[in-house]
């Protein structure tokens, strides 16, 4: 049996080892055909791995906080970009610059920390700051 296939796209379709140019159809014998062209054949859709950030976007803002200290610097921006491409909820782009900030005042604060002896600890003077930063 020969099954015609048309080619609607605006470049060359190959099947069967031929190719169809744009806007032309070419028949084939049922056997010389990829499955994906044969009579009854549904293309079955390609499972996408879901995006863990959109996950965390999907959720209201009071829950969706919880979960920014956990991310990496780079999964925080990834994660204020997907938020400005879709909901660009005020609230939630602020809470992202809100952790951004306070991870920058912590490196601040471990940057310029003394180390002598006798000085407080690096880990309590960044807690220090960021006990400072979140009470501004």
């Amino acid at each position: 049996m020969r099954i015609p296939i048309e080619n609607t796209g605006s470049s060359p379709l190959y099947v069967g080892g031929k190719m169809i140019p744009p806007g032309e159809t070419m028949t084939f014998e049922e056997e010389d055909l990829p499955a994906e062209h044969r009579p009854g054949a549904t293309a079955e859709p390609e499972e996408t791995p879901a995006n863990p950030l959109a996950e965390i976007l999907a959720r209201s803002i009071a829950k969706a906080v919880l979960g920014l200290p956990d991310l990496s610097d780079t999964e925080l921006k990834e994660l204020e970009l997907l938020e400005m491409a879709g909901g660009n909820r005020k609230g939630m782009l602020a809470e992202i610059m809100q952790e951004t900030l306070r991870r920058a005042e912590l490196a601040a604060a471990l940057k310029s920390a003394p180390t002598g002896e006798g000085d407080a600890t690096v880990t309590d003077q960044a807690r220090s700051a960021t006990d400072e930063a979140s009470e501004a």
